[in-house]
């Protein structure tokens, strides 16, 4: 029986002001996947509603500029979520995370002609994830957009 290999995807969050547009913070979580592409984003998409509430989340990085016309000084550490939808602005915007996810991965022992070798699940040099803006309201309230990237 041969069985698709087991990959490291990401659900990546974006939390976003519903009055401004702009992201302050973002999270992410690692999951350890099999399956095809289909299921894994299957998946991805089914965790993405909820998992934000129990993720590592940092802020913006603060090398993201935005300037404001009536702001004299440009804004450190924000994006407006819109521009999260160009691969390269979202690499920028979720490096940290993934840096610090990986960071935060489990050593695993694995025996390696009969010796007990430490071994950490490599992340693919494309990352299957799933980017969900998470709108936080005044009053509590929380409301999800789940995107396919």
């Amino acid at each position: 029986m041969t069985t698709d290999p087991t990959e490291l995807c990401a659900n990546f969050w974006a939390y976003v002001s519903p009055v401004t547009g702009l992201v302050q913070r973002v999270a992410g979580r690692l999951y350890a996947l099999t399956g095809t592409e289909e299921d894994r984003y299957a998946v991805l998409q089914a965790l993405a509603p909820t998992d934000f509430a129990a993720s590592l989340w940092t802020p913006v990085p603060e090398s993201m500029v935005l300037d404001v016309e009536f702001i004299e000084e440009p804004l450190r550490g924000v994006v407006r979520a819109d521009l999260l939808a160009d691969p390269r602005v979202h690499e920028q915007v979720f490096r940290p995370v993934v840096d610090m996810l990986v960071e935060a991965l489990p050593r695993q022992m694995r025996m390696v002609d009969g010796v007990p070798t430490e071994a950490v699940m490599p992340v693919p040099d494309t990352l299957l994830h799933v980017t969900t803006n998470v709108f936080e309201y005044d009053d509590g309230g929380v409301a999800v957009q789940v995107r396919r990237c």
